[in-house]
């Protein structure tokens, strides 16, 4: 007999409004802020500044996100951060042909906007969702995702084929000042969070006691550090490899898109058939390919980057759903972080931070060659093997699963 699929409760919906309003704008940034910088400036060494720079603001903002959390409330700080994002999509539009001389400003305020963003969305996420919807909550969010994506990849790909250069960069910005905008008006809608109350003291320190003093706490900060790796690197290199051998913001889009509709398939594939007795299985299965899958560009052509790009965001599915899924059963399953989920996940973003960090210097310590960035995502993908098995011995710990 078939069971039911666990129904998503009712505040899932605005929250999944906002946050595919906020990927449509991430997807932008993630996609063509590198290009419009190597197109500039035709330096990768800058790019990956940039990266770092992206990476290594958030968690401090995050301070000051959870000031606004605790003295008025955590949708009114995630709306600053949104508001931020709308300020620097403005400037990216109307200063384009300036705008590589403070990209590094550019990059600064995208990460605090970030930070803001990110330090409600996990209390959210937990609020929203439960343990035994979450594959589905994560499946259906991820799928919205990579199709919004799709559409964005593959109307910039066209964009720039008609508009190169500057004109092109102007438009698609426009694009994500609008879609910002979006977003925020989407956050006024979405159900308060009674689990996060104002008015009280910030729980920073308290957050970092439980998360480096509890061991399942501390594996998921090790998770977030490992899985940082792979976000930070990912982001950006394989634009920047391509851009590098082609000079194409169009072909880039298209790269986009292929590893968006890869995507699709792989999530709506996950939602389907990955469950609580399965996921970790179907997570290994997702890191031996793409291990595999490097040696693709040990000879560095655009087909090789755009067929392992297709595979990287089809394997991604199903091995980065569960580090996610361990952490919010962290949160859920602990009562002691009850009363600091925002601080928590502050905290956490300053693993994740420094496991970006790690990612891009890793690339930027090996040659830059086709066998030295082969050698990086070979080796950034296979310490995501550790990340699972500690995201494993949480679930069964925390859950009791047979796994």
């Amino acid at each position: 007999m078939k069971h039911a699929q666990p129904r998503l409760s009712p505040g899932f919906l605005p929250f999944l409004v906002m946050i595919s309003c906020y990927v449509a704008v991430t997807t932008v940034h993630s996609t063509f802020l590198s290009t419009f910088l190597l197109h500039a400036t035709g330096s990768a060494e800058n790019v990956k500044i940039f990266n770092i720079i992206l990476a290594a603001c958030q968690p401090f903002s995050m301070i000051g996100a959870l000031v606004l959390v605790r003295k008025f409330s955590a949708i009114f700080s995630q709306q600053v951060g949104l508001g931020l994002m709308c300020l620097t999509n403005l400037y990216l539009f109307v200063a384009i042909e300036s705008a590589a001389e403070h990209i590094y400003l550019v990059s600064a305020a995208q990460s605090i906007a970030n930070g803001f963003y990110y330090t409600t969305y996990a209390c959210q996420y937990v609020a929203y969702t439960t343990n035994e919807n979450r594959d589905r909550a994560s499946g259906i969010a991820s799928l919205v995702a990579n199709l919004l994506s799709l559409g964005v990849s593959m109307g910039s790909s066209v964009l720039f084929s008609l508009r190169p250069g500057y004109p092109g960069y102007r438009i698609l910005f426009l694009f994500a000042l609008a879609v910002s905008l979006g977003a925020l008006a989407a956050s006024f809608r979405l159900p308060k969070l009674t689990t996060v109350s104002a008015g009280r003291k910030i729980y920073y320190l308290h957050a970092a006691k439980i998360l480096l003093g509890n061991r399942y706490a501390r594996s998921s900060m090790l998770v977030a550090l490992i899985d940082g790796m792979r976000l930070g690197v990912t982001a950006f290199l394989l634009n920047v490899l391509l851009y590098s051998l082609v000079s194409s913001e169009s072909l880039v889009g298209l790269n986009t898109f292929l590893s968006a509709l890869s995507g699709i398939l792989a999530f709506a594939l996950y939602a389907r058939v990955v469950r609580v007795n399965n996921r970790y299985r179907s997570a290994q299965m997702g890191i031996l390919a793409l291990m595999a899958a490097t040696a693709l560009l040990l000879r560095m052509t655009p087909v090789t980057i755009i067929l392992y790009g297709c595979i990287s965001a089809f394997a991604t599915a199903f091995y980065s759903t569960p580090f996610l899924n361990a952490y919010w059963t962290v949160l859920e399953k602990l009562p002691e972080l009850d009363v600091c989920r925002p601080e928590t996940h502050a905290v956490r973003e300053y693993f994740c931070a420094g496991g970006r960090v790690l990612g891009i210097l890793l690339t930027m310590l090996l040659p830059a060659t086709p066998a030295g960035s082969a050698l990086a995502l070979f080796l950034i993908t296979a310490v995501q093997y550790g990340a699972l098995l500690l995201s494993r011995g949480i679930m069964r710990d925390l859950d009791g699963q047979s796994l």
